[in-house]
């Protein structure tokens, strides 16, 4: 969930591939937890309060790829992905069914999910939402 939410999968011209992920500078220890599973790089972006992951490295993708096909949903990120598995000659897997205990969720809602908690005639009422135009 956290790439459909934060990631871009990439084919470069050369034909090299990459996956990047750009997160808020609060989400330093999470790049941090996939850069230790994964290698790549992370540096601050410019003009952003947010650092950007990185990975090049083949065999590195190959392994992420492995990790993750059939996980990832979004439609956009769904074809970028298909892009890098034809790159690496890797067949792509159709996302699995969810079900209500999928990690996926959670990756997806710290992405692009908001936790509201106001007051309405003095009741509290807390607000759960995550927007994504292209889900």
């Amino acid at each position: 969930g956290l790439i459909d939410g934060d990631g871009c999968f990439q084919v470069s011209k050369q034909g090299y591939t990459s996956l990047q992920i750009t997160m808020g500078l609060e989400d330093l220890p999470c790049l941090r937890f996939i850069q230790n599973k994964l290698g790549g790089n992370i540096k601050m972006r410019t003009g952003a309060k947010a650092w950007r992951y990185r990975l090049h490295n083949k065999q590195s993708m190959i392994h992420l790829i492995h990790c993750i096909n059939g996980n990832i949903r979004h439609s956009s990120r769904l074809l970028q992905l298909h892009r890098v598995c034809q790159q690496l000659r890797i067949p792509l897997i159709q996302p699995t069914s969810l079900n209500r205990d999928s990690s996926w969720f959670a990756g997806f809602f710290d992405a692009d999910g908001t936790i509201t908690m106001s007051m309405k005639n003095q009741h509290p009422q807390l607000s759960l939402r995550a927007a994504n135009k292209m889900m």
